[in-house]
């Protein structure tokens, strides 16, 4: 069993709460990487991605590289980390699961939240930001699984992790 999970998907997707659930089963540490950049820098995710998309990606690829070397635990990754060439490259060499999840339940996730995010502004640009990262966390990622199946599939998951010790 590979001793780290990193979790990718688009905003909205339920990354951290799947990486929570994870965590609580395999009674693992878990991290939500945006929290960790949150506390680093003292400002939202949003905020500095609003600020300096291009400074936010580095400080981001910089965190992966941090969380890339941990023991053991499940890492819940920020929407946007596969729009930076070298995390994706990093993320190939990582045990990545791509929790995909629809379109249209992200933007009802996301336009119900309080915060307002930079990059889910209005729904038409937000669909092609989706379409254009699915392509990109497929690649990253050894596994996949649907958002509506994870309470099938993600068993069947951990016990082929399992199986693999």
């Amino acid at each position: 069993m590979d001793k780290q999970l990193f979790i990718v998907g688009y905003m909205g997707a339920g990354k951290t709460s799947l990486a929570q659930d994870l965590s609580q089963k395999w009674n693992v540490p878990c991290w939500d990487s945006d929290a960790l950049l949150e506390q680093r820098i003292g400002t939202s995710a949003d905020e500095q991605l609003a600020l300096d998309e291009k400074l936010f990606r580095a400080r981001e690829r910089y965190l992966l590289e941090q969380l890339a070397v941990i023991e053991w635990g499940i890492v819940s990754l920020g929407g946007g980390i596969v729009e930076d060439r070298e995390s994706r490259e990093m993320l190939k060499e990582l045990p990545v699961l791509f929790l995909d999840t629809d379109v249209d339940t992200c933007w009802k996730r996301v336009s119900e939240e309080e915060r307002q995010r930079p990059l889910a502004t209005d729904y038409d640009s937000f669909c092609l930001t989706y379409q254009r990262r699915r392509n990109l966390y497929f690649a990253c990622s050894r596994w996949s699984v649907k958002e509506e199946n994870v309470d099938l599939d993600i068993p069947d998951f951990l016990d082929k992790q399992a199986r693999a010790l």
